[in-house]
């Protein structure tokens, strides 16, 4: 697929990972999911105060997987969390994958 003269092509970067919060309730986490554009210089991607990540949204983390749940093998439940994160994601990121087929017009 070619651009069509004057189109500007953004890439886009998508990071994640796990976030403790709090000693007292368990072991709760989230999974924070941020995206940032990836022309930025890393020297300013790296600095918090810079602001060049975007907060898009909070993934809850399922409990630790329970080998006795009746019926289920780990292999289940391992799949079962997969597809879950997957269709979290997917809901998220389907407003991007739009732009990404049609583009943009300003």
């Amino acid at each position: 697929m070619t651009l069509p003269v004057g189109s500007t092509l953004v890439p886009v970067i998508f990071a994640c990972d796990d976030t403790h919060l709090t000693n007292f309730s368990g072991d709760g986490k989230l999974w924070p999911i941020y995206m940032s554009i990836g022309n930025i210089p890393l020297s300013i991607r790296q600095k918090p105060n810079q602001r060049a990540w975007v907060l898009l949204a909070l993934l809850p983390v399922g409990p630790k997987r329970v080998h006795k749940k009746a019926g289920w093998s780990a292999a289940q439940q391992e799949r079962e969390s997969l597809e879950t994160t997957h269709n979290l994601l997917r809901h998220i990121l389907n407003p991007k994958s739009d732009a990404t087929q049609d583009g943009i017009t300003t």
